[in-house]
């Protein structure tokens, strides 16, 4: 909720920025703490490796954090026998840690769609330009399921997401899904990296359409559009909900590259306006 919100240095990770605040005094930095916040590193910088999201506050974080992290006894997650400053994602132990967390990041088979709206959920106020003397809540969940198992597998997809969007009184939702095809590997040998996005919208038809043409033009997702039978479901929302789904073609633009695009299409103003 900060207002202005600052950003002191690009980084790829918060969890970098708060380990600055220690490096004059690492003494008050436990092992156990360092790993958590080394943990938070790999996820959000893919495991820093090389021409990923990793900038360098995040290196020099992992620098000071792995040295402290590899002194935790019990779980021995790393070790500093091979580790370089200039390449700490060639310390060993680090690789086998990024893929673990990986794995139990997208363990999600137990989620409700409730649970899987909320955990990795960013809400934002908007002034619709068709609309500017009026405040629209809009919400943008990113989730690491594609729809084709997602929808098929819960027939309380629809009333839930309705119940999620009302009792924060949105009249947008995104779900922005980012998944590995199994059933198509990639260079990796892994399943091939996929984006979808799919757009809600309660109560306001004519924002809806200038949303959902205004997404589809956008060169910088390349959005597909998709139908829902496609998707192995009938759509099954109430009378006065919209919605469109979309495979997303450029698998690079993340949540952060979507919800600056989003906000240009509702406000109408250029896209490099800052969220």
């Amino acid at each position: 909720t900060a207002d202005p919100r600052r950003i002191v240095v690009p980084t790829g990770s918060c969890a970098s920025l708060v380990t600055q605040l220690f490096e004059s005094h690492p003494e008050h930095m436990p092992p156990e703490l360092a790993t958590l916040l080394l943990c938070s590193i790999l996820i959000d910088t893919s495991g820093l490796k090389p021409g990923g999201k990793a900038e360098a506050a995040d290196h020099r974080a992992a620098q000071f954090l792995i040295p402290l992290a590899a002194a935790t006894g019990e779980q021995r997650l790393i070790t500093l026998g091979g580790h370089k400053a200039e390449a700490p994602h060639e310390t060993p132990g680090l690789h086998d840690l990024h893929t673990t967390l990986q794995e139990k990041k997208a363990s999600v088979a137990h989620l409700s769609t409730a649970d899987l709206l909320r955990r990795d959920y960013k809400e934002y106020t908007m002034v619709p330009g068709l609309a500017p003397s009026s405040e629209i809540l809009v919400g943008l969940s990113s989730v690491p399921v594609g729809f084709e198992s997602w929808l098929p597998g819960d027939p309380e997809f629809w009333r839930q997401t309705e119940t999620f969007m009302a009792d924060r009184g949105l009249a947008v939702l995104g779900i922005l899904t980012s998944f590995r095809d199994a059933e198509h590997p990639g260079k990796s040998g892994r399943g091939k990296h996929r984006r979808e996005q799919m757009y809600v919208v309660r109560g306001h038809d004519e924002l809806s359409e200038v949303l959902f043409d205004g997404l589809g033009d956008a060169e910088e997702l390349k959005l597909k559009r998709r139908k829902f039978p496609e998707l192995g479901v009938h759509k099954a929302f109430s009378d006065g909900v919209r919605a469109h789904a979309w495979e997303q073609k450029n698998v690079d633009a993340t949540r952060k590259a979507t919800a600056p695009l989003v906000k240009a299409v509702i406000v109408g103003q250029p896209k490099s306006a800052n969220l």
